[in-house]
């Protein structure tokens, strides 16, 4: 509309996107499918009001995580080109990878899964890989795997309230407005630490964060 229109060229002058993240974050798909995040794990001081008898559960917050909109248009995009595989990713470090390139030892592999009953996520992985284990000892998971097991443990009415129903505000997707005049800026933080990937473990049927 606003290309056709040509109202992007004549009333925006710039757009300021302050942190925001275009292309997704991996931290919605831990929220979801685990109920926690860095956010909940590295605040100490609130550990009662998180835990179990607490305010809010884990299981409560992932409840609570699946019924916001706004998840739907953080998950990544893009996919293997953007997040990378089981092999390699774009912002591996040698820290990050593994020395002999197995599966699971790069940022590419967004989750990992160990514990009881962790070859039941072998389902999510894509035909050519099925039965390939880690090389950390858990089933790893690419990014669309990982999006993958998060619609399919929280069920369809998060898949609904997700997956986005037209290309509006998709970067990848969605060109620019025809607006030669207008600039734009995107501010970000440097050399703060990012969730990027996860060890997750499953107990009693739970998963839960064992590593960020």
């Amino acid at each position: 509309l606003l290309s056709k229109t040509g109202r992007g060229e004549r009333h925006i002058h710039r757009y300021v996107n302050i942190a925001g993240p275009i292309l997704g974050v991996p931290k919605v798909i831990a929220a979801v499918t685990s109920g926690d995040t860095s956010d909940s794990i590295w605040l100490p001081d609130f550990a009662f009001l998180f835990s179990e008898h607490g305010l809010l559960s884990k299981t409560g917050r992932a409840k609570w995580f699946r019924t916001m909109s706004s998840g739907g248009a953080m998950l990544p995009q893009g996919g293997e080109a953007v997040w990378g595989d089981l092999k390699s990713s774009p912002d591996d470090s040698p820290l990050t990878r593994d020395s002999e390139n197995k599966e699971g030892g790069s940022f590419g592999t967004l989750v990992c899964i160990a514990g009881e009953g962790k070859e039941k996520y072998e389902r999510y992985r894509k035909r050519e890989r099925m039965g390939l284990g880690g090389s950390r000892g858990c089933v790893p998971l690419s990014v669309e795997e990982s999006v993958d097991m998060m619609y399919n443990r929280s069920g369809e009415a998060t898949r609904n309230l997700f997956e986005p129903k037209t290309h509006w505000g998709q970067p990848l997707t969605d060109p620019l407005p025809r607006a030669p005049s207008l600039k734009m800026y995107c501010l970000y933080g440097v050399g703060v630490p990012t969730e990027r990937a996860y060890s997750m473990r499953e107990e009693g049927g739970e998963l839960r964060i064992d590593t960020i």
